[in-house]
């Protein structure tokens, strides 16, 4: 040290700290405490990690998803604030996405509030309350609050997943095993599905108490469609070694195969639709190191596999029996006519549209409220009423009943940052990134295609299957990065 006072700084000696006297030598206590704290936060961020692999396996039980996705959020965030005390800085994902769930929730939320004026005149409709002289009457956006409460309170744990995923899955070999860990999970499913097609009539497998699971296929189409997309995209654009290439069509098979015998024509559709996209796609995932030659012979084996795939998908409907199959496509021609005559096919999906686009012109702008498309639908439903309709078969119509134009316009929001985001994933650095990619972007755009004439997305296993699938596409699209400004794929 100089006679002016000033401290020089010596390099080499790292346990030394800087002090206003001079050179004071460190507590060696202190470091052997920081390692300790960053080996603790290290454990904790796997626990993190392994929580969102359980809630993944654990979501496919009906009945029992809603309640297992906010308990595994509560746990989750208690294990974010740990992570981020340990490691002494707040760490939080971000990005459009993200952003347009935290409006919609916070719109869900208003809605149920009750509120000092007659807020239905905001969307052009008289208030059904009066007050009395003198006395002020509170007022909800929401025509049943309580079924809104609910549906928020789902929204919430949905939303909270969706943030697991993009901060506890952000390395490549995470992504590895979140991808297959779910397509392991779309297998089991498909499966269960295909012994339940051999089980007697009346008695699907795994129905009664002593298992307290009831499995029925129908209801895990999309669920599977979202795993088939990601396969296809890992199979075709290299995300995995050509050893497990065989392995992997044969869920393909398998899991296509149950989506068939299940007799939903949306499933079929779909299928169709995500191996045409796969042919448009694929060239924009491929890997980088390809010549022109040989991008040209891996367009042609995608189609050589995919003919071998569509064909054990047919053998084995053939196998399990093709005739439930072709009796609900004959169907088919009755939904067509009627959307010419819809009413007098009142029960049909033309009717709903109809019926809920009435409702929708009475609520336009912050819509019924979430979860209340049961209490206000029969007051535009011109059938009988014997059959209750929960769900206008539509997931963007109802999104529209239930938000309205507010919730209409963080929907384009949402598509276009998923478009952008699909985009951004086929420039990725890594092959597997791309190729993970790829396979994302089957998956959400095929089931969203799907959501057009169905309502899948209104169970929670699917939606979050939906919104996980998603946080994987943020995570190799660049676009989810700390608050730190690191990318996630190099946070360390």
């Amino acid at each position: 040290m100089s006679s002016e006072g000033r401290t020089e700084i010596n390099a080499a000696t790292p346990l030394e700290a800087v002090s206003g006297h001079g050179r004071v030598r460190a507590d060696p206590s202190d470091a052997t405490l920081t390692q300790g704290m960053e080996r603790l936060s290290e454990w904790v961020d796997r626990l993190g990690f392994g929580v969102v692999l359980l809630t993944l396996a654990l979501l496919p039980f009906n009945g029992y998803s809603s309640g297992i996705c906010r308990g595994s959020v509560f746990l989750a965030i208690f294990i974010w604030a740990l992570h981020c005390a340990l490691r002494r800085e707040i760490r939080l994902p971000f990005s459009g996405p993200h952003a347009v769930l935290l409006v919609y929730l916070g719109l869900g939320i208003v809605q149920f509030l009750p509120l000092p004026f007659a807020v239905h005149a905001l969307q052009g409709v008289p208030s059904v309350i009066q007050s009395d002289a003198g006395v002020r009457t509170w007022h909800w956006l929401s025509i049943d609050p309580p079924a809104t409460r609910e549906a928020v309170s789902n929204l919430a744990g949905l939303v909270g997943l969706f943030f697991a995923i993009t901060y506890f899955v952000y390395s490549e070999r995470r992504l590895r095993l979140t991808a297959h860990w779910v397509v392991l999970i779309g297998v089991a499913i498909a499966i269960a599905g295909i012994f339940t097609e051999f089980t007697p009539e009346q008695e699907t497998i795994w129905a009664g108490s002593r298992f307290g699971f009831y499995f029925k296929p129908s209801l895990y189409v999309a669920f599977l469609e979202m795993v088939v997309g990601l396969i296809l995209g890992l199979v075709v654009a290299g995300g995995i070694t050509r050893d497990r290439t065989f392995l992997y069509g044969f869920f393909i098979v398998l899991i296509g195969t149950d989506i068939i015998v299940s007799r939903s024509r949306g499933g079929i559709m779909v299928l169709m639709l995500q191996f045409a996209l796969l042919l448009v796609l694929t060239p924009s995932f491929r890997p980088r190191h390809g010549t022109t030659e040989s991008n040209k012979w891996s367009r042609a084996r995608t189609i050589v596999g995919g003919l071998v795939i569509a064909a054990g998908i047919v053998a084995g409907v053939v196998w399990i029996g093709s005739e439930p199959v072709r009796s609900k496509l004959a169907r088919t021609s009755l939904e067509v006519e009627a959307f010419q005559r819809p009413q007098e096919l009142p029960t049909s999906r033309a009717a709903m549209w109809r019926n809920s686009l009435s409702l929708l012109a009475h609520y336009p702008v912050f819509g019924a409220g979430l979860g209340t498309f049961p209490s206000a639908y029969p007051r535009y439903d011109k059938a009988s009423g014997a059959f209750l309709v929960a769900e206008v078969h539509n997931d963007f119509l109802q999104v529209l009943c239930d938000s309205g134009a507010a919730g209409g316009i963080l929907g384009f929001f949402f598509l276009y940052y998923l478009w952008r985001s699909c985009g951004q994933a086929s420039r990725a650095q890594s092959d597997f990134s791309r190729a993970l990619g790829l396979g994302a972007a089957l998956a959400v755009w095929g089931v969203l295609a799907h959501s057009l004439v169905d309502f899948y997305l209104q169970t929670t296993a699917n939606a979050a299957l939906f919104l996980v699938i998603l946080g994987l596409l943020m995570t190799v699209s660049g676009q989810d990065e700390r608050l730190t400004g690191a990318p996630a794929l190099e946070r360390g």
